[in-house]
């Protein structure tokens, strides 16, 4: 048994500052992690994605062992398990939509997969989640990190097509977590469901023509918003 330590990671409301989503990854760790007796190092990053939009997301290292005034205590199995984990995905949709009611923004996440939420695209693939212990010494991690690009633009590829086909998947994804939109989150739907600027383009057109689409107006920033 040679895990030492468990890391956990989680993508942050893009909505949110960053003094907020600092503030929210604290108080998610401090209830589910620490509170259960776990050490924890908490690193937030804001990063950004190829089409400038943030990408906020928080990495968690953890003890694999409890932690009392009496100092470290046995290995805790429970921690490990399915169901734990099913129930940190869980809590953390709940906090971060408690979050974002609070500050009257219109979004919320899902911790569903998206068949669970009868979106039929694709899940995508993280392109630079935390490497898993390689048992095949064949493979480099650079190798390894190269094939997972590639699935992941296979991925979105594939996603292109169906919405270009049926762009309606895109807007009961996008509706999904706001009520409200604008044409930048449109764009930055097409972008992570699309390969290559042709198929954005395409994308982008399928959505922006889309018979459900509704057009409500500038909003108070005067960019178009809409919604289905």
């Amino acid at each position: 048994d040679a895990q030492l330590a468990r890391e956990v990671e989680f993508a942050l409301p893009r909505e949110l500052s960053q003094a907020q989503g600092i503030e929210l990854a604290r108080d998610f760790v401090q209830a589910e992690f620490v509170g259960r007796g776990m050490v924890a190092d908490l690193n937030v990053h804001w990063d950004r994605a190829g089409e400038g939009s943030t990408k906020p997301h928080a990495h968690v290292m953890l003890t694999m062992r409890s932690v009392d005034e009496n100092g470290f205590g046995p290995k805790v199995r429970d921690w490990n398990s399915t169901e734990m984990v099913e129930r940190w995905r869980e809590r953390w949709a709940e906090l971060a939509n408690e979050r974002l009611a609070e500050l009257d923004i219109d979004a919320r996440i899902d911790h569903r997969s998206l068949e669970a939420q009868g979106i039929a695209l694709e899940p995508q693939t993280q392109i630079g989640a935390p490497a898993q212990r390689i048992e095949d010494g064949h493979l480099d991690a650079a190798g390894i990190e190269a094939d997972r690009a590639e699935l992941h633009r296979e991925i979105a590829r594939n996603n292109g097509v169906r919405i270009i086909d049926d762009p309606n998947l895109a807007l009961d994804a996008i509706t999904h977590q706001q009520s409200t939109f604008t044409r930048k989150d449109i764009a930055k739907f097409a972008h992570r469901h699309s390969d290559g600027m042709e198929q954005f383009n395409d994308v982008m057109g399928a959505i922006g023509n889309a018979p459900d689409l509704v057009e409500l107006g500038k909003d108070g920033r005067g960019e178009d918003r809409f919604t289905t």
